[in-house]
């Protein structure tokens, strides 16, 4: 027996009839007749050599052992004709990966994200977006961020990525680690960082006040490079210009900062693609139970300060 061509509106036609189990119903959702529902799910019984469907004595229709194996393979098929489609629609233009980050994890993760995308030698228009984790985390829920790198806190979650060590950090000669209260420049309420910091602050009794306030750490760096405030950032993206504070300087050790991420689920499967290489340059190695995107709670309500 030569080869068989099975038409691909057969296959989807098939899988809406499966999952309807009613020709009607399925004419209604394909914009087409019953009768034409009909004679496609004919043709593709005349093809297979067998019935697909038992149609039984009532409206309702189950698929027989070889309607099940045919439906199994036909998923697969459309998956990959789909796929196809949108990667040759997709090829004249860049594939736009909108990527989220806090603003101070910029220049640690940036290099390594536009490295491997760079390296996929693909037509890719990268889109970062720097907010707070907790803002972040709600534009990849919405869909308006396929991909976004977070700090843990209450009320975020994600997939694992890895541990940063952070440090406190001043102007190079800025004495201010001895200020009773400490001035600080830190994100707003909702970063991972900010509520590290001043954990351990008010676990040894510092005193402190939030001296500058800002979503955007070039305004944060500003202040800390004007010796006016003391700020906290990744030990490894610490610029010439600031230098690192400790327990020498009379300021406690910081908790690891951990970094989480997420992916969208309604990202296309090119997005999806290009996302899972550049999470495994992290060495983070994906399912496709962990690739989806993890809805978020809302964020807890941030307590009053009374500092």
């Amino acid at each position: 027996m030569g080869l068989v061509n099975v038409d691909v509106d057969l296959l989807r036609t098939l899988l809406v009839v499966a999952d309807l189990r009613n020709f009607t119903s399925a004419g209604e959702k394909l914009h087409r007749t019953q009768s034409a529902i009909s004679l496609q799910i004919k043709r593709l019984e005349q093809i297979v050599g067998e019935r697909i469907f038992d149609r039984g004595s009532g409206k309702d229709i189950r698929l027989t052992k070889t309607g099940e194996l045919v439906r199994s393979y036909a998923a697969e098929i459309l998956r990959l004709n789909d796929a196809l489609v949108q990667e040759i629609q997709s090829g004249s233009q860049p594939t736009v990966m909108r990527i989220g980050m806090p603003d101070d994890y910029a220049d640690v993760l940036l290099p390594k994200v536009i490295a491997e995308l760079a390296r996929r030698n693909e037509k890719i228009e990268m889109q970062i977006i720097t907010d707070l984790s907790t803002k972040l985390g709600s534009l990849v829920d919405t869909g308006h961020l396929d991909l976004a790198f977070m700090t843990r806190d209450a009320g975020i979650v994600g997939l694992s990525l890895l541990e940063e060590r952070l440090s406190w950090v001043c102007a190079q000669q800025a004495r201010l680690a001895a200020d009773n209260p400490l001035p600080l420049a830190l994100f707003p309420e909702g970063c991972g960082v900010r509520r590290n910091a001043l954990d351990a602050l008010d676990a040894v009794g510092k005193r402190w006040h939030i001296a500058y306030c800002s979503a955007n750490f070039s305004t944060l760096k500003t202040a800390i490079l004007a010796e006016q405030a003391i700020g906290v950032l990744p030990t490894r993206a610490i610029p010439d210009t600031m230098i690192p504070l400790g327990p020498d300087d009379g300021l406690p050790e910081l908790r690891n900062s951990e970094l989480l991420v997420q992916v969208s689920s309604q990202a296309t499967p090119t997005v999806l693609r290009l996302s899972s290489h550049l999470l495994r340059a992290f060495e983070v190695e994906l399912t496709t139970g962990e690739i989806a995107h993890v809805p978020m709670p809302r964020p807890e309500q941030a307590a009053p300060n009374r500092h």
